[in-house]
């Protein structure tokens, strides 16, 4: 991969991947690891929070597959035409990736049985919903059509919600 701004964007193919072992990794870890904690409550509760936890994943992935900008900044770059992504996840919500991240750790904690893991899940969307302010702010501001597309695309996060 180039380190060189101009360069163009990888293609979809290319940064699934990247992305799709990793994720299947985790999955059949996460599948596996669940079936040795004791709930009392059997595979179908673990199989249901496994299920959860691989469609937040599966969500910041399409996220990454429509938009070859993202990244974990932000910041326009108009050296290599930025422009709205409208189409996939975004159509939905004006930060998937968020909520993709968002399913995925709750999935996580809710399949290890545990109402204090959890916790650290409400924190990061609590600094999520935090970023995703300052991020509109600045998007507005830098990224023409984002405005318009923020008018069609109502929310940012958490679709009917916010």
């Amino acid at each position: 991969m180039s380190t060189d701004p101009s360069s163009p964007p990888p293609s979809a193919s290319r940064r699934l991947a990247r992305t799709a072992p990793g994720s299947a990794v985790y999955a059949a870890l996460a599948f596996v690891g669940a079936g040795r904690l004791d709930w009392g409550r059997g595979w179908l509760y673990a199989a249901v929070f496994v299920v959860v936890s691989v469609a937040g994943t599966a969500l910041s992935t399409a996220t990454l597959l429509v938009n070859t900008h993202a990244e974990s900044t932000v910041r326009i770059q108009s050296d290599r035409d930025h422009a709205v992504v409208r189409s996939g996840p975004y159509r939905v919500v004006r930060h998937p990736m968020y909520l993709g991240t968002l399913i995925g750790m709750s999935g996580a904690a809710l399949m290890l049985g545990s109402g204090w893991a959890l916790l650290p899940a409400l924190l990061i969307a609590a600094l999520f919903v935090w970023r995703t302010a300052r991020e509109d702010e600045a998007l507005h501001r830098e990224l023409p059509g984002y405005a318009d597309y923020a008018s069609t695309t109502r929310f940012r996060l958490l679709p009917g919600v916010w």
